[in-house]
């Protein structure tokens, strides 16, 4: 019986050492299943454009030199804009629905 449980602990506890050594040998930091969040909490940039699975642009939301920023919703052709929200230079708002010509049909500014 004894040389059963030496043939059942002596394995076991070399191989519970082995690896503790192994693990302060080797690496030099821990491994996690999944990586903490490395992501930075702002992204800057010019313009972000939006794309479908197929690669087409859907939406673009930028700001030109001219101080216009505008959200662009694109038909899903990614030809003509359906709608757009704009806020001008001075920093007034303007939304805009247009048909599929291109026309707009619908606008709202402040009064």
């Amino acid at each position: 019986m004894r040389s059963k449980a030496v043939l059942l602990f002596v394995p076991l506890i070399s191989g519970f050492v082995g690896g503790v050594l192994a693990a302060m040998l080797v690496m030099d930091q821990p491994l996690w299943a999944f990586a903490p969040s490395t992501a930075p909490r702002v992204v800057t940039a010019n313009s972000f454009a939006l794309v479908d699975e197929s690669g087409t642009v859907r939406g673009i939301w930028t700001a030109t030199k001219e101080g216009v920023a505008g959200l662009y919703m694109m038909r899903r052709s990614g030809q003509a804009v359906g709608g757009q929200f704009l806020v001008d230079a001075v920093g007034e708002p303007q939304l805009t629905l247009f048909d599929k010509q291109g026309m707009p049909v619908w606008t709202a500014r402040p009064r």
